[in-house]
């Protein structure tokens, strides 16, 4: 802990020494700070992980949604294969946003996440892939409006 104390000033070398001895945690505070203050993506690098890494779902979502530095494709890939599925959502939105919006629709639907589904289909303006959608829907037998039900109750997303 001396350590990080004496090069406070150098973020780099305190993200460096946290990661070191595995206690990245210890200086969430300290990282928002910087994130706050200034435009550094190595300091959204690290947030995004130690969000990821900690399952700090919340606070992921809310750093993603107020700083434009967030590298969306290196998130989605690396939620692509975490191990909770909704982290893994996370992902195909960002994959979404990196502008691979044929990927993200084949995670969504891997995913069985509908309501990105709905979101990305629609975008897409792809008759085939609004097809195909509907009738893997008619397949579940599920019809739109009992996804946006489900939806709203919580059950898909």
């Amino acid at each position: 802990s001396s350590g990080i104390n004496a090069e406070y000033g150098d973020f780099r070398k305190v993200v460096q020494l946290a990661q070191e001895n595995k206690c990245l945690f210890l200086i969430t505070k300290y990282l928002e700070q910087l994130s706050i203050n200034g435009k550094n993506r190595f300091v959204a690098e690290m947030l995004c992980n130690l969000y990821i890494e900690e399952e700090m779902k919340p606070e992921l979502l809310r750093f993603i949604q107020s700083n434009e530095l967030v590298n969306h494709r290196a998130l989605g890939k690396k939620l692509e294969h975490h191990e909770r599925s909704d982290f893994r959502k996370i992902g195909s939105r960002m994959t979404y946003k990196s502008g691979d919006i044929q990927k993200a629709i084949d995670q969504a639907y891997k995913e069985n996440d509908y309501i990105t589904l709905c979101e990305l289909v629609g975008l897409s303006k792809n008759k085939v892939k609004v097809l195909k959608f509907i009738n893997e829907l008619i397949e579940k037998k599920l019809d739109m409006f009992s996804v946006i039900v489900m939806a709203n109750m919580g059950e898909l997303g």
